[in-house]
């Protein structure tokens, strides 16, 4: 059957279109169609789908931050029930003694101990009745939560030195101590950086930064010039990364490579803003301070002072700082709270 003509290009002439032409048209535009259609569909299903996936796992995450938060407080509720003086847990010949929950108490003296030492402890009391301690010079324990075991460490802040009060010649001291001496310029220059952060004035000591030097960067920021009011602005100075403030530094007081490391840590395991002293109190200070700080710079205190619960749980690490007195019907008061990276 003929058609109405159709233009062809190539010959110039017109052509007649037959009705099985239309047709095929037709099904081709209906095919093209068709295909538009299910390309879209595709699209907006992969596009929900998506959505719903990160929907859920923004309610995952959402949901173990909040049930991290709970097992963290119920932790802290726990400890500070518990909580007892460092003193009151040493016996004569000056060493510890940590109930492990089998009734037959482990004892280690605070310097044999390294950051991977663990007490299993039973939160409680024991079969005689006797009550067990929960001790701040950084032990780890163990206590069951939810049917899990949640393992954590206790640290009372004045067993570190305080960043706000330490002298000169002291704080290069430990710092060149934590780099192992390798490289005396660079603990000397961190030294004059954190110098610089914290006095009231703009003159660059000799291997320090101030002011100019903070506001080359990008993005620029400005020097304190004034005490640190949290240990985590010392990330901002000059000379100290992440790897130096959150560790592991692995330390031994020797010059042999074989030698096994008798601490590990970081920047933050022997500094703080909250001893508020000049001296350190050896019953809680890490192996690192009691090994190279004189005895002067050293000296016993009594009672509990600003402490560090730091536990790993789910997805995150926490560290909780807090006091231990009665506040609105609680056994603490809380200082400070934050998520941190996982501890190694």
């Amino acid at each position: 059957m003929a058609g109405h003509p159709c233009w062809d290009k190539m010959s110039n002439k017109a052509t007649p279109v037959t009705m099985n032409g239309f047709m095929r048209l037709e099904d081709g535009t209906i095919l093209i169609l068709v295909l538009w259609v299910i390309a879209m569909v595709t699209m907006v299903a992969g596009y929900f789908s998506q959505e719903t996936r990160l929907r859920g796992n923004l309610g995952h995450g959402s949901w173990n931050l909040l049930k991290s938060r709970m097992e963290m407080e119920s932790v802290l509720n726990l400890v500070a029930l518990y909580v007892a003086p460092v003193e009151q847990d040493q016996d004569k010949t000056g060493k510890n003694s940590k109930d492990t929950g089998t009734g037959k108490p482990e004892t280690s003296t605070r310097n044999d101990k390294t950051e991977d030492d663990t007490k299993n402890s039973g939160i409680g009391r024991a079969g005689n009745d006797q009550e067990k301690f929960i001790i701040p010079d950084g032990s780890s324990y163990k206590v069951m939560i939810n049917g899990r075991a949640l393992e954590f460490t206790l640290e009372d802040e004045r067993g570190k030195i305080d960043i706000n009060k330490v002298p000169d010649d002291m704080l290069e001291t430990v710092m060149e101590s934590l780099l192992q001496a390798q490289d005396k310029k660079l603990a000397s220059d961190i030294t004059d950086c954190i110098l610089d952060w914290k006095d009231n004035d703009d003159d660059k000591r000799t291997g320090g930064a101030e002011k100019d030097y903070y506001e080359s960067l990008s993005p620029a920021y400005h020097p304190a010039n004034s005490k640190f009011l949290l240990l985590e602005q010392l990330l901002l100075v000059k000379g100290i990364d992440p790897r130096l403030y959150w560790g592991p530094i692995k330390w031994k007081n020797s010059d042999e490579k074989d030698a096994a490391p008798l601490w590990k840590g970081g920047i933050q395991d022997i500094f703080t803003v909250y001893n508020g002293s000049t001296t350190v109190n050896r019953a809680s200070a890490p192996r690192l301070l009691t090994e190279i700080l004189d005895e002067s710079e050293l000296t016993s205190m009594g009672g509990l002072g600003t402490m560090r619960l730091k536990a790993c749980l789910y997805q995150g690490c926490y560290q909780v700082f807090w006091r231990a007195d009665k506040q609105q019907g609680t056994n603490y008061t809380l200082v400070h709270w934050q998520q941190v990276p996982m501890f190694d």
